[in-house]
């Protein structure tokens, strides 16, 4: 049991598995007792159970609407989910779903890399909170207990639509036994606790993997958040207003070419004699993570402080969609997906935060080619529609 000790299972008082065996062949009738000889063992096909297979399969849903380009059937929810699923998400760029696990609500892990992995747990009544949890954490990794002023020092990362602490430690992996003794491992973690739920998201992996991915692994709690099941297709009011419900409208600035689809994008635009710079949309389900949140991961990824309340207001304004959002304009060495550090690089970002959903406009490349897409760039997000 990986994310808490108190949850018990059990089949109740008298009924163990001679009862239910007893039961399966009163059902299976006269005709199959007949056929069995005394002190012999029967084993039924799976083709005996009609339609079990089918009913093991899990939907098969395209690449799109996993990742929250297109709706899934019936439901009215834009983000990154299987249908059902109690969570989306936006997968990064090398990582890969697995299926869910006892305690792991999420279950992923880096792909390319067994050793790795990454998963959300949600325990209810709080999980024990969040000092237990972290301090869980810390014996796996060999460490010993941090205070409670410890770790309300410790640093905050979006999730769910909130603050969770986050935590590095590096060491060596004992897992929940204690005695898998991985040396040079490194286990990031995000944990929120309220009187209903703890939630806690864990990467754990050989430390090189691990570093490489602390950019993706912000992204990813960052997008999370809880799906709406809405299974009916009677407009709403809100659906009517969606800017985004007919699909999205650009004019593209001259010298712009639009690439190739890319997974997460709804559209790439490459700059004619500089392949270096590009410019994209994509859109997330929900709140993912707030303007804020995701303005400052930007800025993480050009090696920048996140910026106080005061600077957040004092950004340039751009109108996307029909708001006023900030404008982001940061330079300095950009780290991308692909792990690869790049100096003396320019991101432009802005990012439209709506009731169900969020849309997100981004510029990189050398800071000599995008300084002077500025105005063709605040052109662009202008004339979406």
């Amino acid at each position: 049991m990986d994310e808490g000790q108190n949850v018990q299972t059990g089949h109740g008082p008298g009924l163990g598995r001679p009862f239910r065996a007893c039961v399966l062949l009163v059902m299976l009738g006269p005709t199959f007792l007949g056929c069995v000889k005394s002190g012999e063992r029967q084993e039924i096909p799976a083709s005996g159970l009609p339609g079990m297979e089918e009913q093991r399969k899990p939907p098969v849903l395209s690449t799109a609407q996993r990742l929250g380009l297109e709706r899934l059937p019936g439901s009215k929810d834009r983000a990154a989910a299987e249908e059902g699923a109690e969570f989306a998400y936006a997968l990064p760029e090398g990582w890969e779903s697995l299926p869910p696990a006892q305690f792991r609500a999420v279950n992923l892990r880096v792909q390319g890399e067994p050793d790795t992995e990454i998963y959300l747990s949600v325990l209810p009544g709080g999980g024990g909170g969040v000092e237990q949890n972290i301090n869980r954490w810390r014996r796996q990794m060999g460490q010993g207990s941090a205070t409670a002023e410890d770790i309300a020092a410790l640093p905050k990362k979006p999730m769910l639509g909130g603050e969770a602490v986050y935590v590095e430690l590096a060491g060596v992996y004992g897992g929940m036994s204690g005695a898998e003794n991985k040396a040079d491992f490194k286990l990031l973690g995000l944990a929120m606790s309220n009187a209903e739920n703890g939630y806690f998201v864990k990467m754990v992996g050989p430390a090189a993997v691990v570093d490489r991915e602390i950019a993706n692994f912000a992204a990813f709690a960052a997008s999370l958040h809880q799906h709406a099941h809405e299974h009916d297709d009677t407009p709403t009011e809100a659906a009517a207003t969606d800017p985004l419900a007919d699909g999205l409208q650009w004019n593209a600035p001259e010298g712009w070419q639009e690439a190739p689809a890319r997974e997460m994008r709804l559209v790439t635009f490459t700059l004619a004699g500089a392949e270096d710079a590009e410019c994209y949309v994509s859109t997330l389900g929900g709140a993912a993570g707030g303007i804020e949140a995701n303005l400052n991961r930007w800025r993480a990824q050009m090696k920048k402080p996140s910026l106080s309340a005061g600077e957040l207001a004092a950004l340039q304004k751009v109108k996307l969609l029909g708001e006023e959002v900030p404008l982001l304009q940061s330079t300095g060495e950009f780290t991308g997906m692909d792990g690869a550090a790049r100096p003396g690089y320019l991101l432009l970002g802005a990012v439209r935060a709506m009731k169900d959903q969020t849309l997100f406009v981004k510029m990189t490349g050398p800071e000599e080619v995008v300084s002077g897409q500025l105005e063709n760039f605040v052109a662009f997000c202008e004339s979406l529609r």
